[in-house]
């Protein structure tokens, strides 16, 4: 089956003049196992700057601002760069730069500039949002007098606290007043208020309790205006103070709301989320604690259409919210009370009183109530991941995506519960939060790029919304048109079934307010934005959402409830000739023809004389469509469309119908435009769109769209899927031309190899051989996809010969398939080398290139190259496929074979068999393969044996400092420390030395390789002249190593007779046995004679030679010890020059030299 596989890609390459689209599932990047790169990317919003760091997968961080600098540190090393980054935020950012720590970077703030973060997905989100507009400065408020505390009353006890009816009261919870008062900023924001707590000195907090409730335990006594900060603060949100030695802070949300929190240098910063009204006016704060009764307030409710608030006693006070002389300006209700003119509340109460009011079935928006709390649900499989919304009752809902959120609207009114998608959707759904609305449910998230979503409706009214892979656009794109009234005022119809009330939804990212239409419709919504100078009709996966751009603009559904209605008080402004090209309704032609079954296209019609009559049809064509009014020139351009189409010229029908589509919206919902347009995205190797539109269940049920559909599946991979269609109407390609079977049928004949049925293939293959009018080059093609049915049923030679034919025939492409073929095939008839095979297949790397089968071509050569020990050539053709085609499954292939062959050589037995000059060349070049964990050390390792042994130290060096530096930790890298020291030794360079070995010393080492690392930094110490320093390190160490190193030290500083001392240590007082004296206590003999003699000791010499000279006489260092010990009186030896004869007789090997003898007899990382 694998090798069927390959035939199968090949075979349906040659029908396609480009690669057929794979399934993109499971890739992963080619080509190394290295940390991936984070892409960095800016852009600027309306109110704020965004930097967006695009990890590969989620990752853990902090971000916090310090000084001028935001400063984001991450859990892994980022590998980015800034090129292109700073630009578009340049109002926000002056300067970026990387911490030498490789996981932190920060960004030079060019103002105080507040930040909010955020992941979507595995992307890290910065938004630099724009300073909030300063708030005037409210007058002083009348603060009640705290209750009088009483004398006999306990000191620890909380007091009572008598709150006010209407205005939050600090709580004393005890006297503060000496203390220093801390400032405390309040900030408005698109999705929070931001607290932020000045301190003078940085002081410890905690935040405790849970939300609606929660207390910030600071570290140090300090008072706040607690009831300054409620005044800036929107209803719902009460600060008071619960202490001041130390500072306790309660807040009080209802409803409860999450609270964020960080620090900034000094100052304590709590975010108050999804809170959005505007603060809480001060027209109340003067009233006295406990003197009015709230019941006696409260004002009879107003009428529907307007939402009731508290009755206020109108005070000479400003409003925090705006001055006194543009409060007039803000919406009032009955009572008098000022609403935010920013709030639904006010623009439905706006929409009730203005004369140009918008207007939903004569009536203003109405406040619904709430169906109560329901629970979020998320479910999840290998593809998608749902929401659902279980209402319970019947309701519209629409879907939009805008500014960086997705927003949910269902004109079911519930209080929701996220905290199950925040759970368990948290690696699609980033921020999700339920925004007020007294009349519908608003749902508003972040989800990351490259994620579509369709959705549902249960028959008990429950929405689910599915998110998969996929493209953010409607099922069913709606066709706006516009009309004139009986008024002949413009206005814009959208059709849409089942429509419900039209929701006021403010957009705090934009800073505007929609109109947002729901419908049960699911599915049906808008593809493109639609965008008129008095406003825009969003992009929506359902319903309608409009964007008014001034106060004219009204939005209505039909009275029918078949349509949303978008007009103005004096019409839109759209000229005559706009709305009469908008409103051309197109249709296609339906005739069936002769009266055949299952076909929906009229082919031979269509094709007008074939492409033999081309430039006379085509100017006659372009002619009709010149001649054509605006109401009938899509009707013209249908015809040529279709003449394109039954010719096979899908990129040229393409742009017709994308001309006719974008003129005529409405065509799209036709069903045969539908049709005409799914086989000219086929022809054009959209199938992704294909398949799309054939997935219509009214295309579906027609046969010869089944047959479309079936080799549109094929054509993206999945053959198995359409075969029954293909089976049931394949009798349609009789009456299709040549033109479409060239395209068509070889795709189908594959399709047919894969579900069994090659009997049918065959017959498609036969059928297509004896088709009029096909061209040489299209035979070729049909001949080479013959010869692989012939080698699948076992007619080897035929299938040997058939491709010899067509490998000399003048089809480039089919000519590079078939010798690709038969050389597997020879080769596995054994008539063909694996170096006779290589050099045929290299032949065809330059005959055809860019598709699936140079990327087919460039892997067996690879392969081919491994298997003939051609390593470095082999790994770079890999290495290509991975470059070339990185988001094709080949990829994975190329790059994890790369990676077997790699490992296999550097740690199998194959490397002996390669020259070190060229093992270390290889794995420069390949470097990014090496394997991570043990099998990466184990390579290392043994790759720096092989540099050591050939006296390469520099390579050594380079690969021991990455391991020590990137790779090792603990013991592990003590000891490769002290290899490396050595290597450096070995290299003449004492000062790496001994930085390596200060650079990796670690606690609780074994004594052995404590001791060898004390023994190399005291060599490296007497290579740089600081030998007192090195004998000093070995104090008490008397082991034969620090022996060596103090007589190294003696003898480059003529001190003879501390290395006589030393030499006397080393021969020990250990008697010799009958075979005679060692060869090692010889030598050891022979040097303490030697420095015995250049100290000028001669009676210790003499005493040494009584001793000694009968067991030195039978060693190997006889004549040169009689020589040294002889007395000067016999004229034996000259004191002056013995010098110069020392060297002559001196056999002594110092430390280092034991180390290269035991280099010369194992490897590097045998010594530890």
């Amino acid at each position: 089956m694998a090798k069927l596989a390959v035939r199968i890609l090949l075979a349906v390459v040659v029908a396609t003049t480009t690669a057929m689209v794979l399934p993109l599932s499971g890739m992963r990047p080619a080509i190394a196992q290295v940390a991936d790169p984070v892409i960095i990317r800016s852009g600027l919003h309306n109110g704020y700057g965004r930097i967006v760091l695009q990890w590969n997968e989620p990752v853990n961080y902090t971000a916090e601002i310090i000084g001028d600098q935001l400063v984001v540190r991450f859990d892994e090393r980022l590998i980015a760069s800034l090129r292109g980054v700073l630009a578009p935020v340049s109002r926000y950012v002056s300067d970026a730069f990387f911490d030498p720590d490789g996981r932190t970077i920060a960004f030079v703030l060019s103002d105080d500039y507040e930040v909010r973060a955020f992941n979507v997905g595995s992307n890290v989100v910065l938004d630099i949002l724009d300073k909030p507009e300063a708030e005037p400065t409210p007058p002083p408020a009348s603060v009640p007098t705290p209750p009088v505390r009483p004398a006999q009353q306990d000191q620890n006890q909380t007091p009572e606290i008598t709150p006010a009816p209407t205005t939050p009261v600090e709580t004393v919870a005890d006297d503060g007043a000496t203390l220093p008062e801390l400032d405390v900023r309040v900030g408005r924001h698109p999705t929070f208020y931001r607290l932020v707590f000045d301190w003078p000195n940085r002081t410890d907090y905690a935040l405790e309790g849970a939300q609606g409730s929660q207390t910030i335990a600071f570290g140090a006594p300090a008072r706040i205006d607690a009831t300054d900060v409620s005044r800036r603060l929107p209803q719902g949100v009460r600060v008071r103070q619960d202490g001041t030695n130390p500072l306790d802070v309660v807040i009080e949300t209802t409803p409860a709301r999450q609270l964020r929190h960080f620090r900034s240098g000094n100052k304590v910063v709590v975010d108050i989320m999804g809170v959005q009204r505007a603060p809480a006016t001060t027209s109340t704060q003067n009233r006295t604690a406990g003197t009015t009764d709230p019941a006696t307030t409260a004002p009879t409710p107003p009428a529907p259409a307007a939402p009731a608030t508290e009755t206020a006693a109108q005070t000479d006070d400003t409003p925090a919210n705006g001055s006194a002389e543009d409060s007039g300006d803000a919406a009032v209700n009955a009572e008098g009370a000022e609403l935010d003119p920013n709030s639904p509340e006010a623009l439905a109460q706006a929409a009730q009183n203005a004369e140009n009011t918008v207007r939903t079935n004569g009536q203003a928006p109405v406040e619904r109530e709430s169906i109560g709390d329901l629970v979020v649900t998320v479910e999840q499989t290998a593809t998608e991941l749902s929401l659902g919304f279980p209402f319970g009752q019947p309701g519209g809902a629409a879907v939009w995506s805008r500014a960086g959120f997705l927003w949910l609207a269902f004109d079911v009114r519930a209080n929701l519960n996220l905290d199950t998608v925040r759970q368990e959707a948290a690696q699609i759904i980033g921020v999700v939060e339920q925004v007020e609305s007294p009349y519908a449910t608003i749902v508003r998230m972040t989800i990351p790029p490259g994620v579509g979503l369709y959705t549902t409706q249960s028959d008990a009214g429950d929405w689910r919304v599915t998110m998969q892979q996929g493209i953010m656009q409607p099922v069913e794109k709606l066709g706006p048109s516009i009309e004139l009234d009986e008024q002949t005022r413009a206005r814009l119809i959208v059709p849409l079934d089942d429509v419900g009330p039209i929701i006021p939804i403010d957009d705090p990212e934009v800073g505007d307010t929609l109109r947002v239409t729901t419908t049960t419709q699911s599915g049906y919504g808008i593809e493109v934005s639609l965008r008129y100078p008095e406003f825009e009709v969003l992009p929506s996966v359902q319903g309608v959402v409009v964007a008014p751009m001034n106060d004219s603009v009204q939005v209505a559904g039909r009275d029918d409830g078949r349509g949303v209605i978008v007009t103005a008080e004096d019409g839109l402004n759209i000229s005559p000739e706009g709305a009469r090209l908008l409103a051309s309704a197109t249709g296609v032609r339906a005739g069936t023809g002769d009266g055949r079954e299952g076909l929906i296209f009229e082919l031979e019609e269509w094709r007008r004389g074939g492409l033999d009559n081309y430039n006379r049809t085509i100017r006659d064509l372009r002619q009709s469509i010149a001649d054509s009014g605006d109401e009938h020139r899509n009707k013209a351009r249908l015809d040529l469309a279709q003449y394109y189409l039954a010719n096979g010229l899908g990129p040229e029908a393409d742009a017709v119908i994308s001309t006719m589509e974008h003129d005529d919206p409405l065509i799209a919902q036709r069903l045969q435009f539908r049709a005409l347009k799914a086989a000219v995205k086929f022809l054009n190797r959209d199938y992704e769109e294909a398949e799309r539109l054939l997935e219509d269940e009214r295309l579906r049920e027609i046969p010869e769209m089944q047959l479309w559909r079936a080799v549109t599946l094929a054509a993206r991979g999945r053959p198995n899927e359409g075969a029954r269609d293909l089976l049931e109407s394949v009798h349609i390609l009789d009456y299709y031309p040549p033109e479409l079977l060239s395209r068509i049928v070889p795709i189908a004949t594959e399709q047919a190899l894969i579900v069994g049925n090659p009997e049918a293939g065959m017959d498609m293959i036969e059928k297509m051989l004896v088709t009029p009018g096909l061209s040489e080059s299209k035979i070729m093609d049909i001949q080479y996809l013959k010869g692989v049915f012939e080698e699948e049923a076992g007619e080897l030679e035929q299938a040997v010969a058939t491709w010899d034919q067509v490998a000399e025939g003048e089809n480039r492409k089919a000519r590079a398939h078939a010798i690709f073929d038969r050389t597997e095939l020879l080769m596995r008839l054994e008539r063909l080398t694996v170096e006779d095979a290589i050099e045929q297949l290299q032949k065809l790397r330059f005959a055809w290139r860019g598709d699936a089968f140079e990327m087919a071509l460039l892997k067996r050569i690879g392969e081919l190259q491994i298997e003939n020990k051609d390593f470095r050539e082999g790994l770079n053709t890999l290495r290509q496929v991975a470059i070339f085609f990185p988001n094709m499954p080949v990829a994975k292939e190329a790059t994890d074979m790369m990676h077997e062959t790699f490992e296999n050589l550097y740690l199998g037995d194959e490397i002996n068999n390669i020259s070190a000059i060229k093992a270390v060349a290889l794995y420069d070049e390949f470097r990014e393969l090496t394997p991570a964990g043990e099998k990466g050390d184990e390579l290392i390792r043994r790759l720096a044996d092989r540099m050591v042994d050939v006296e390469l130290f520099e390579r050594a060096e380079d690969l021991l400092e990455h391991q020590v530096d990137f790779r090792l930790s603990g013991v592990e890298k003590a000891r490769v420390g002290a290899r490396l020291a050595l290597v450096y030794l070995l290299d003449s360079k004492p000062e790496d030395t001994i930085r390596v070995i200060e650079e990796t010393e670690v606690p609780d080492l074994s004594e052995e390789l404590a001791t060898q690392r004390r023994h190399l930094r005291a060599r490296a110490l007497l290579d740089t002249d600081r030998g007192a320093e090195a004998v000093a390190s070995l104090e008490g160490d008397y082991s034969r190593n620090a022996e060596l190193l103090r007589i190294d030290h003696y003898r480059s500083t003529r001190d003879y007779m501390s290395a006589a001392e030393t030499f006397q240590r080393l021969v020990g007082e250990e008697p010799f046995d009958g075979d005679g004296i060692s060869d090692e206590r010889g030598r050891y003999m022979l040097n303490w004679a030697v420095n015995l003699a250049m100290a000028g000791q001669e009676r210790t010499l003499n005493m040494l030679k009584r001793r000694y000279g009968e067991i030195m006489a039978q060693s190997p260092y006889a004549e040169a010890f009689s020589l040294i010990t002889s007395s000067p009186t016999q004229g034996l030896i000259d004191y002056r020059t013995l010098a110069d004869r020392v060297d002559e007789v001196e056999d002594f090997q110092g430390f280092l030299a034991t180390y290269r003898d035991q280099l010369e007899k194992s490897q590097l990382s045998a010594i530890n």
